[in-house]
């Protein structure tokens, strides 16, 4: 038997033993705490019963559970309150009695690799029972880390089922749905396989700011084709992982996270300016060259700048194009200097 037809009858034997582990691989996030302070059991939460996976991403149970895995009764009616800029903790264990130190798969199975992520939803009413048709925003995610090989769950594991993240300060005030998610791929080389663990903290932010986020829906977001749900975390060895939602990749392309940069026009131009800006030093000075086709797609994504670019700049700034581009350089480039304003 040759040696790539054995890697692949043991990398299928290997996901058919995971595929089948016991329940109590699963889990169910349970407790929340804001700066520091444990906000109780069970409380303010919408947890099931059962701590099963949802593995259709087209299911309405991907958005806060409680479908095929129906929440523990009486549902919380608390309203957690939490101050926008707060820090929160998402603490998760395999099933309702909590932490369990003698359980070798509390918090979640370590075989079960993956992201963790968190994203918010304005609610009219948090405790409302109609979760369909909102929209929501990714705030935080862990997924894959190359240089050590380790993912989200990894982490997640080492610190007790517990994972922090900031709530925005800039969002605006109001009641919101917490949704914490764990998408575990050890059974994910084929669709549907990745496990989804999800449930739905009920908030009352306080103190927000203005910004409107990009948003998505649930179902709607993630598709069984996606490279982030159905993959093979085993054969061949995972060099980059993908986390769903691509939305959310393109959209926050330009800004650390949601509150980072406000999105005016010349912000982002200057900010995009940053990164296309390419130094080059000679005689003993710095003369950047700026990529014609970033420009072009600029232009196109906002407007502002033209080409060629003489006129429409910030008025301390003039780029210049010189007699002969450079064109021996890739896409060609647009020699530019800075100097004093003549207006």
């Amino acid at each position: 038997m040759n040696r790539g037809l054995r890697l692949s009858l043991l990398t299928s034997a290997l996901l058919v033993t995971l595929s089948s582990l016991k329940a109590s691989a699963h889990t169910i996030f349970q407790e929340m705490y804001v700066n520091g302070v444990d906000q109780g059991h069970l409380n303010g939460i919408r947890v099931p019963d059962y701590d099963g996976p949802i593995t259709d991403v087209n299911s309405n149970d991907v958005i806060c559970n409680g479908g095929i895995n129906p929440y523990h009764q009486p549902i919380s009616q608390k309203i957690i309150t939490v101050p926008a800029g707060a820090q929160v903790t998402a603490e998760w264990h395999h099933d309702l009695t909590g932490a369990n130190p003698s359980d070798p798969a509390d918090p979640i199975d370590a075989s079960h690799k993956g992201p963790v992520i968190a994203y918010l939803a304005a609610i009219p009413n948090a405790t409302q029972p109609t979760v369909t048709g909102l929209k929501w925003f990714k705030i935080w995610q862990d997924g894959y880390t190359p240089s050590t090989a380790t993912w989200g769950v990894d982490r997640f594991i080492a610190n007790k089922g517990k994972v922090t993240f900031t709530i925005p300060k800039c969002i605006p005030s109001g009641q919101y749905l917490l949704r914490n998610e764990i998408i575990a791929l050890h059974a994910a080389s084929s669709y549907p396989g990745a496990q989804l663990y999800m449930e739905c903290a009920q908030l009352q932010i306080t103190g927000g700011g203005s910004t409107q986020p990009s948003t998505v829906s649930f179902p709607g977001a993630y598709h069984g084709t996606d490279p982030g749900i159905t993959i093979n975390i085993y054969y061949p060895p995972v060099t980059n992982y993908t986390i769903p939602d691509q939305k959310y990749q393109a959209k926050n392309l330009l800004r650390k996270n949601l509150c980072h940069l406000k999105e005016t026009k010349q912000e982002i131009i200057f900010f995009m300016l940053r990164r296309i800006v390419k130094p080059e030093r000679k005689y003993g000075r710095v003369k950047p060259y700026i990529s014609i086709t970033n420009i072009s797609i600029l232009d196109l994504a906002i407007g502002t700048i033209r080409r060629p670019a003489s006129q429409h700049q910030h008025p301390k700034l003039h780029y210049q194009t010189p007699r002969s581009l450079p064109f021996s350089k890739p896409a060609g480039y647009l020699r530019s200097r800075h100097k004093a304003s003549q207006n």
